[in-house]
């Protein structure tokens, strides 16, 4: 309680309005200053946290859908791709049939051509439509890579954000 003036100071010779106590004022003022500028960059602080929060979770939710989207799409093309290999396995089958048929009976040629010329273009038309399943495939593999590199984006973000809450911490503690 060293800077508190009594009337015992008035008499001592500290005088009320003496320099030292305009000194003490001003200090005083400074300080309630100091603190308020403190409490409005704190504010500022608490917003922008706010915004950023708010955005890294609208971030996450989309990232999340689309890593479903990706995941289930994914999943339509495997599904889509086994389909047509067991189609082209069957075609095949049919083939290796005729083919014992044109050489055990007696099938016409032009019957039997006919027959594998419409039997080969079913496997062209399967093999052009799993080239296509594979380079969808592809790129659902680079849609996932993508999304990996999301991942660690957003992990990234989080680890800032953490970053800024102890900030934060340390200026309310400041």
């Amino acid at each position: 309680m060293r800077n508190v003036h009594t009337l015992k100071d008035i008499s001592s010779g500290h005088r009320l309005g003496s320099a030292r106590e305009m000194e003490l004022e001003k200090m005083l003022h400074n300080s309630i200053q100091f603190i308020s500028e403190l409490t409005n960059e704190y504010n500022d602080m608490q917003g922008i946290y706010s915004s950023y929060s708010k955005r890294n979770d609208r971030d996450k939710a989309k990232l999340h859908r689309n890593l479903e989207q990706a995941e289930t799409n994914n999943r339509k093309l495997s599904d889509r791709i086994h389909q047509l290999i067991d189609e082209m396995s069957q075609l095949q089958s049919e083939i290796d049939s005729l083919n014992f048929q044109i050489t055990h009976k007696d099938i016409s040629p032009a019957e039997s051509n006919d027959k594998l010329a419409t039997k080969s273009k079913e496997i062209k038309a399967l093999q052009s439509k799993l080239k296509t399943l594979e380079k969808n495939s592809f790129l659902a593999q680079m849609n996932l890579s993508e999304m990996d590199s999301l991942r660690l984006e957003l992990k990234q973000a989080k680890d800032d954000l953490s970053s800024k809450e102890y900030e934060l911490e340390c200026l309310e503690k400041g």
